[in-house]
């Protein structure tokens, strides 16, 4: 059996995911994480759930106040968390 050099585990991780495409996976993972960094903590205490599904990130909120106010800034908190994750991950958001 011939021995191969050896590598570093980031590097094998990384050649995993883009086989098995998890690479979006994961990044829509880490954008419901990002949903903590770009809204204030007014927002967050108000936040019942936060979940991606198919590059659409789905927001619960305990008051339809907050929704309505959370629509009207859907554009600049898309851009936003975008840009945390440093490309183009989330489509859209959904309020409920």
């Amino acid at each position: 059996m011939k021995r191969s050099q050896p590598q570093k585990i980031g590097s094998f991780m990384q050649a995993y995911f883009d086989r098995y495409g998890l690479q979006d996976k994961i990044k829509e993972a880490m954008a419901v994480g990002c949903w903590n960094k770009v809204v204030d903590d007014k927002v967050l205490r108000r936040t019942k759930t936060v979940f991606v599904k198919n590059r659409i990130m789905y927001v619960f909120f305990h008051s339809a106040t907050l929704r309505n106010e959370m629509m009207m800034q859907r554009e600049n908190l898309l851009q936003r968390i975008n840009q945390q994750l440093g490309s183009h991950v989330i489509d859209n958001i959904i309020f409920h």
